[in-house]
């Protein structure tokens, strides 16, 4: 069977880490420079390849959901694909960000990928 194997939006592990801070580890805001940066020279790489090495961070935009003191929460099914994240709590969404026709800019292409993950979760 021949088939296309899914890629995914990464960038490079040790200038992801040049760009970050310790602080800043994990949390990116939308609008800043480092985000720019990462959107602009990213690239999409086979995803097998990805989650055994550690030479690229994948890449994936995450919403939280939040109405004053309350936050969005909900249980993961057995019956999704990755099976490590079965009966798992999430507090948001997010995911793996493949390449497609639509892709004006990369910074907008982040943005319609969270809205994409958001409404298919949601």
């Amino acid at each position: 069977m021949n088939y296309m194997e899914e890629l995914v939006f990464a960038f490079p592990t040790d200038e992801f880490w040049k760009l970050m801070t310790y602080k800043k580890k994990g949390l990116i805001k939308e609008n800043s420079e480092v985000l720019k940066r990462i959107v602009q020279n990213g690239l999409f790489l086979r995803r097998s390849e990805l989650e055994e090495g550690p030479s690229f961070k994948q890449i994936i935009p995450y919403a939280i959901i939040s109405n004053k003191e309350s936050f969005y929460l909900f249980k993961r099914t057995s019956k999704q694909t990755e099976k490590r994240l079965h009966n798992k709590f999430s507090l948001g969404v997010g995911g793996h960000m493949n390449p497609n026709d639509s892709m004006e800019s990369k910074e907008q292409y982040l943005i319609d990928e969270l809205k994409r993950e958001l409404y298919e979760e949601v």
